[in-house]
């Protein structure tokens, strides 16, 4: 598990104290565990994205994306950065809701 390297680190004194941003691609969330109610091409397009994030070639954060209320803050092609995201204040639009004060 990605914990193991964390603890080998701080063991080895090398660790340092920083912002962590594990998901698929470092192995701390995986896309496996489908139920049979689960269409099959359903699960096909998950494992799709699951692997392109896992190869790095899909990152969830590709322009063009809009925020809720329908502007464009993310033109398309561009790959919103770790900076801009630990600063999102706003949800993407589809996602209903709103961010917690």
């Amino acid at each position: 598990m990605i914990y193991k390297k964390v603890l080998a680190d701080v063991e080895a004194g090398t660790w340092k104290k920083g912002d962590l941003w594990w998901g698929v691609k470092e192995g701390a969330v995986n896309i496996d565990n489908f139920g049979s109610e689960v269409p099959a091409d359903v699960k096909k397009l998950a494992e799709e994205r699951r692997d392109g994030l896992k190869s790095g070639k899909l990152h969830p954060f590709t322009g063009p994306l809009k925020d809720q209320s329908g502007k464009e803050f993310l033109a398309a092609g561009k790959v919103y950065t770790d900076a801009e995201l630990k600063k999102m204040n706003f949800y993407v639009q589809g996602v209903e809701g709103t961010v917690p004060k």
